[in-house]
């Protein structure tokens, strides 16, 4: 009891910021509903927290990303849990969530923005899709750009393997891949134009985009990528066997 009590204040808190007037809900066929809402910084709806895969957790630990197609009330109020990573902080292995932020609309399904997707950095060990630390919202947002952020596997989990079919790794690729699966199918009902996606990545994020734009599996996917400090071929973004490297040497 005195638990529920104290957390009284943060859910008056919540529901001052969240209510009947500033939500926003987008229906997605007939099976499912995700509730947004208004804010004022950028100016127009986000929706946090949007699980694009199945939980990578169980016997999907270290397996390649499975499609979670929305489904019920999905309330996007908050960010989901990071992945997995050092420090502290929300952390969880069920972690593949996706962020939308669009302009202010009056019919939000019937406009169709271009898409920016963006791929966090952090040297494929932390970071997550909470773009509010990377400054780029406002300006974006307020230029009529749709901006998706998502979260992926890191560490271990999203990048350790055994160089065979046992665990062959890059699973945090794969869930990068699945997240724009995700937009090519549904971010028409939030207002966006799937034919007009820009990829766009930091540091680790733009090794990954760097990745994608070589990747047959995003073909159709995005018109174009943005590469900011980073390309495929950047050190550590390769971990060669030992065989491949001893040529490295050789040459």
């Amino acid at each position: 009891m005195n638990a529920l009590l104290a957390l009284l204040p943060f859910v008056a808190a919540f529901a001052a910021i969240v209510n009947a007037d500033s939500t926003i809900s987008v229906q997605i066929g007939s099976s499912a509903t995700v509730i947004g809402y208004q804010q004022a910084n950028p100016d127009g709806f986000v929706f946090y927290g949007i699980p694009y895969a199945q939980p990578p957790i169980g016997q999907l630990r270290f397996a390649p990303t499975q499609r979670k197609d929305p489904s019920g009330r999905i309330l996007a109020f908050h960010f989901g849990s990071a992945c997995v990573q050092e420090g502290a902080g929300n952390f969880d292995e069920d972690c593949l969530f996706l962020n939308i932020w669009t302009p202010k609309m009056n019919n939000i399904t019937a406009n169709k923005y271009p898409v920016l997707f963006f791929v966090h950095g952090g040297g494929f060990v932390d970071g997550s899709g909470n773009l509010y630390s990377e400054g780029i919202l406002k300006n974006l947002v307020s230029r009529g750009i749709i901006v998706v952020s998502i979260n992926y596997r890191l560490g271990p989990f999203g990048f350790f393997s055994t160089r065979d079919s046992t665990l062959p790794g890059n699973m945090g690729i794969l869930d990068q891949i699945e997240a724009l699966n995700w937009v090519k199918r549904y971010i028409s009902y939030f207002g966006g134009d799937p034919n007009a996606v820009t990829i766009d990545g930091q540091s680790a994020g733009a090794e990954s985009i760097s990745f994608l734009t070589l990747s047959p599996l995003t073909k159709g996917l995005f018109k174009q990528a943005i590469i900011e400090s980073g390309t495929a071929f950047s050190p550590g973004a390769i971990s060669y066997s030992d065989s491949q490297t001893d040529a490295c040497k050789q040459a």
